[in-house]
């Protein structure tokens, strides 16, 4: 059915129109509100009074797409657009809506088309979004409408069949899905319970259905619940378990490896990281390893009808959340070898140096590195060059003024001069 949509705040219905041209007279038009399209075999339809010959939508009109699509109107519209039952009947009575070509295929009572009630117990009637005062919009468009809100009534509606792609250019209008019934008069009891299990299993909402004489609304669907968590966390330890075992393992036959690290000036901390990256990949290849299995097998059960009717399937959120959780455990049993190896890779008993507090506007701290006389030079070059990029209107710690250096010789007593001087020299 065509229905009406929310634009900047205003509710609009959809904006139809429909002309009947007669060969004697000037053409007329009138002003409709909705398009209900019924399939050929509604099981409905008997509750619909014509004033035409019963000629209701055959099955073929539902598949044809060149022939002029068949429409029924209401007989107050036929009415006013001087639309005669002998017209009708004849079989030529074309209209046209909102520029689009019809044939009128029957005329009916409206208030007969009011009357007839769903499996649900209410109308078939299009709700009136332009009459709903609180209006409650799902997108930028769509409205929300509730059960009690007002409808448009059957005078302003015409049937057309559910098949055909009407080619309608409306403003303001949506064709919406609205209500479907399938009825099984040959099924069994047994056959329609089950053909009915199966599309709730697949739906996962509430459907209305009749089953034995008795209305249902029913829904079969999985929950959330915390039901099975212990059956989760156990294997999740255990896997948490192994892989700090395998971390460990790994971290003592690999000691050679950080001693090396260590003497070519690798940081303990990057060391750390390395285990961690490691960590990384066995969380990535066990999650898409174990979903690519789960699939896998799930799929074989199915095919060999071993699931007991179970729909095995892995492509929801909790997923996820499955692989996080594996994820998580990986980290965590990973951190306590990763900081074992940066221990072993620390030159001393901390994993890094820093600079110590200051003593008024003095600095003084010993060298985390050793070095020989012959060394000094660049040593000094260095603390020259740190010192220049720590000068005034830096960002840091401390900052320092333009740094003056100089190399001299130790002073030598005079008396150790002479003794030590050559002849000659002194």
């Amino acid at each position: 059915m065509y229905v009406g949509q929310s634009y900047i705040g205003q509710s609009y219905n959809p904006a139809l129109e429909i002309l009947f041209e007669p060969p004697d007279g000037p053409p007329k038009r009138v002003e409709f509100l909705s398009i209900v399209k019924l399939a050929a075999r509604e099981p409905l339809r008997g509750g619909i009074r014509f004033l035409t010959k019963p000629n209701w939508f055959t099955p073929e009109q539902d598949r044809a797409s060149e022939d002029i699509c068949p429409v029924m109107i209401p007989s107050a519209m036929a009415q006013r657009l001087g639309i005669s039952i002998e017209r009708v009947e004849k079989g030529d009575c074309e209209v046209r809506i909102n520029g689009c070509r019809f044939r009128v295929q029957g005329i009916f009572d409206a208030e007969s088309f009011g009357n007839i009630r769903d499996l649900d117990g209410y109308d078939l009637l299009p709700f009136d979004i332009k009459a709903i005062r609180t209006v409650v919009t799902v997108t930028s468009f769509d409205v929300l409408a509730q059960d009690t809100d007002p409808r448009i009534g059957p005078e302003n509606i015409v049937l057309a069949p559910v098949g055909r792609d009407l080619q309608i250019q409306t403003k303001y209008g949506l064709l919406r899905r609205a209500s479907m019934a399938i009825a099984m008069p040959n099924a069994s009891y047994k056959e329609a319970k089950a053909t009915i299990d199966s599309y709730l299993e697949r739906k996962a909402q509430s459907v209305f259905y009749g089953l034995g004489g008795v209305a249902v609304r029913g829904k079969r669907a999985r929950e959330t619940t915390f039901v099975g968590l212990l059956d989760l966390l156990i294997p999740l330890i255990i896997a948490a378990l192994t892989v700090l075992n395998t971390m460990r393992g790994s971290v003592y036959e690999r000691s050679g490896e950080i001693f090396v690290y260590n003497a070519v000036g690798i940081a303990p901390r990057y060391v750390f990281s390395m285990f961690f990256a490691e960590a990384f990949v066995y969380a990535v290849v066990g999650s898409v390893v174990g979903y690519v299995f789960s699939q896998g097998i799930g799929r074989i059960l199915t095919e060999l009808d071993m699931t007991g009717g179970l729909n095995m399937t892995f492509t929801s959120i909790t997923t996820i959340y499955a692989s996080l959780a594996i994820a998580g455990a990986v980290f965590v049993s990973t951190y306590f070898p990763a900081r074992t190896a940066m221990r072993i890779a620390e030159p001393a008993e901390d994993a890094g140096w820093g600079l110590p507090e200051p003593s008024g506007d003095e600095l003084r701290f010993r060298l985390p590195f050793t070095f020989s006389a012959r060394d000094r030079i660049a040593i000094l070059a260095f603390f020259e060059r740190y010192l220049q990029e720590h000068g005034e209107g830096s960002a840091g710690r401390f900052f320092a003024a333009p740094p003056k250096m100089a190399l001299c010789e130790e002073i030598v007593p005079l008396r150790a001069r002479k003794h030590s001087a050559p002849a000659g020299q002194e």
